[in-house]
């Protein structure tokens, strides 16, 4: 049976009862990221249409190059960032990230603002950011579970997915309407002034828990430590293996909402922001539940259903003319890709010793990336050869088939998932 910390068992209870972590740290550092991810997203809609509509002409296939430049960078950088979070402040490498974001982007608004901006500055844009962003994501990632004790690290991964799928809702909405009224230029003002924020709640807030056993290895062999704890574990490959697969394959939901919004819908930049927060409202509704779930025991399993529905929603949306319609598929598709991911990062924090805990959680996030830049690039090639109908229909199709083949290899290896290698709580 679970305990607490305190050594109390947890009686599952009937319904929904959440648990709700109580730290002010942990708080502050939740409403500061969610400030930042609005503006995030106000700065992404407005990036998205800016190439697409004005510097690419309407070409599906620069949006694909775009993401491509956005995540093959962050892969790469990753496993250097975990073994960094691992080994320095976590909070002191967030702030030095976020600052040299806003930099960068206000660099971009500068450029956008006095109309020299051209394809090339906002793919150097892009991959610039991702390399800041694969130093930022695991010390992100391995700091927030630090700010609650050990027995609210469900509910802290849920609503911590929660606030940025909220961000996902708002930030798009805002960003359709920001574009008309702020110009590109200012939305990517607004993404600064968000990173402005962060910096000033990560200069506040206090782990709980630091590792006492860090030590001065080199970062190669952190990285190789990283990934042999990894190799040990067959059911974080397997987990591992179905998120590479989830990221792959529903990335039109993605990168393709644009041209959806346009081609097939007949819509403009509000109709485009909608779509994204239609994507972030079923996010939010799917965290919110497993919020609710409180203390009950992961359950990694689940994330193959979830992953199979992702599936379903691709191919109807594919299908769909109606605005309306695709608009509640899209609701569906962010419940299940929130159930997925969600389920899968709650079952492998919960199972992590905090020693690797930085690493590990890089090469999850790896894994959630590696198959999005491929993934946009081959829809975008799909998407402007036969239509991007057909695009998201080929892609929910192939996640249709991958899921089970995942699952029944898992079976086939007699694969089985530990619940717990959390060190005793201090």
């Amino acid at each position: 049976m679970s305990r607490l910390d305190d050594g109390t068992p947890i009686v599952p209870r009937a319904g929904f009862r959440a648990r709700l972590p109580v730290r002010f740290d942990f708080w502050l550092f939740i409403t500061a990221s969610f400030t930042s991810n609005i503006g995030f997203w106000v700065r992404q809609i407005a990036k998205q249409w800016l190439l697409y509509d004005e510097l690419a002409k309407h070409d599906e296939r620069w949006l694909g190059y775009d993401m491509f430049a956005l995540g093959v960078p962050v892969v790469l950088m990753l496993p250097l960032g975990g073994a960094l979070a691992d080994r320095f402040n976590r909070r002191a490498l967030m702030v030095l990230t976020y600052f040299a974001n806003a930099v960068v982007w206000l660099t971009l608004a500068w450029l956008a603002g006095t109309g020299r901006i051209q394809l090339w500055h906002v793919l150097a844009t892009s991959v610039v950011t991702s390399t800041i962003e694969g130093l930022r994501i695991a010390a992100y990632q391995s700091l927030y579970p630090t700010l609650v004790a050990r027995n609210d690290l469900p509910s802290a991964i849920a609503l911590n997915s929660a606030q940025f799928q909220t961000s996902r809702i708002i930030g798009p909405a805002l960003g359709g309407v920001a574009i008309l009224l702020l110009k590109p230029a200012g939305c990517f003002v607004v993404f600064a002034v968000g990173c402005a924020v962060m910096m000033t709640a990560l200069a506040v807030v206090r782990p709980m828990r630091v590792d006492d056993r860090r030590t001065h290895e080199t970062v190669r062999h952190k990285l190789v430590e990283g990934a042999r704890y990894i190799k040990s574990r067959p059911d974080i490959v397997t987990m591992f293996t179905l998120i590479v697969a989830l990221g792959a394959l529903a990335s039109p939901t993605l990168t393709m909402l644009a041209p959806l919004a346009k081609e097939q819908l007949g819509g403009g930049p509000q109709s485009f922001g909608e779509l994204v927060s239609a994507f972030g409202l079923g996010a939010l509704a799917g965290s919110l539940m497993l919020t609710a779930r409180g203390k009950r025991a992961p359950t990694p399993w689940r994330s193959y259903l979830t992953a199979l529905a992702m599936a379903g929603c691709l191919v109807a949306i594919g299908l769909s003319e109606s605005f309306d319609l695709t608009l509640g598929l899209l609701v569906a598709s962010g419940m299940a890709w929130t159930g997925t991911v969600v389920r899968i990062n709650t079952a492998i924090q919960h199972s992590l010793p905090e020693h690797v805990r930085g690493r590990v959680m890089a090469y999850y996030m790896l894994a959630i990336r590696i198959g999005v830049p491929f993934g946009s690039l081959a829809s975008g090639w799909v998407g402007e050869s036969f239509g991007i109908g057909y695009a998201f229909m080929a892609f929910g199709v192939a996640l249709a088939l991958a899921v089970p083949a995942i699952a029944l290899t898992a079976r086939r290896r007699d694969v089985t998932y530990v619940e717990s290698e959390l060190e005793h709580a201090p």
